[in-house]
Formats: structure tokens, sequence, C-alpha cells
């Protein structure tokens, strides 16, 4: 819908690896907080 209208979107991808706000809340070194490094080619 964004470039029917003329739209010109910019998209961002951002690797962090991980959520940080849990991190800090429920333990730096929990597993559930990592997130699997995405190929993105």
């Amino acid at each position: 819908m964004a470039f029917r209208e003329g739209l010109h979107p910019i998209i961002l991808v951002l690797d962090n690896t991980g959520y940080t706000v849990e991190r800090l809340i429920h333990g730096m070194h929990e597993y559930y907080n990592d997130v699997p490094q995405l190929n993105y080619t």
C-alpha cells in the first residue's frame, strides 16, 4: 500500500541478538533471551 500511495518507506533491520529489557529484568545470561542469528541473504 505504501508504494501505491507514492510513499518511500525506510525499513530498518536491527540485530541485537536478544531482548535487552528482559535481560535486565530476568538475568543477563538466561537462554530464552537469546535470538538466533538470521541469514538475511
